[in-house]
């Protein structure tokens, strides 16, 4: 009976596997040859989950706040960078899509990790290195380059607002395919968002204040010196 059960959850893992997209295939056998699940590779390593929570969280809303408080900066402090302020601020794209592109593949790679544990583990290796470090640093260093240009802004957002979808799209294969429990995945993504942006909110205030407290400091030495 067990060998059966044994067959019979192996046949449908191979049939599950079949409905994977090419593009999505290439992209997890370039990253990893393991045939583990995540449920296995956590169980292996002992993750701890109340730390994949933290990450969960934390992580994504670092890379949101940072963009945020970075375009902040930009906007009221590099006049310079939009212009004579006759036209559309197109590093603002620039800036936020980076920010939010890393916030979604690490909200992919931790979601994943809770709640689907019978996902391949070689799919969570493709979001972290094909999404998180090829494609992600990679835009973020031509995003620097991409800022002096509003044409090459404009490409630029349009190829990152692909890649976003591509990893959405990728995200939402991975639940409908290996997703069992859907409620508790819903759960989980609902309050996972939810405590990502109230701490999201707190640092870009935080952020956003320690800014305003600087050109206050700057204003008044100014100041002091012209007395």
């Amino acid at each position: 009976m067990a060998a059966a059960e044994a067959v019979s959850l192996e046949k449908k893992v191979e049939d599950r596997d079949d409905y994977i997209p090419r593009a999505f295939r290439w992209a997890m056998e370039s990253s990893s040859s393991s045939s583990l699940t995540i449920g296995e590779h956590n169980k292996n390593t002992n993750a701890c989950r109340g730390s994949a929570w933290i990450i969960l969280v934390f992580l994504p809303s670092m890379f949101i706040a940072t963009s945020v408080g970075s375009a902040y900066i930009m906007y009221n402090e590099k006049p310079a960078i939009r212009g004579d302020g006759g036209g559309f601020p197109w590093f603002l794209p620039v800036v936020m899509l980076w920010g939010v592109y890393m916030a979604v593949v690490l909200m992919a790679m931790w979601h994943s990790t809770l709640f689907l544990p019978e996902a391949p583990f070689a799919a969570l290796e493709a979001l972290r290195h094909v999404g998180f470090e090829k494609i992600g640093i990679t835009a973020g260093l031509t995003s620097a380059l991409a800022l002096f240009f509003d044409l090459t802004c404009m490409l630029w957002s349009c190829i990152a607002a692909v890649l976003l979808a591509a990893v959405i799209a990728f995200w939402v294969w991975l639940v409908r395919v290996y997703g069992k429990d859907y409620a508790s995945i819903k759960r989980g993504l609902a309050t996972s968002l939810a405590l990502s942006t109230i701490l999201t909110a707190v640092l870009i205030a935080f952020m956003i204040r320690l800014v305003r407290f600087s050109e206050d400091a700057q204003a008044r030495i100014a100041r002091e010196g012209l007395q």
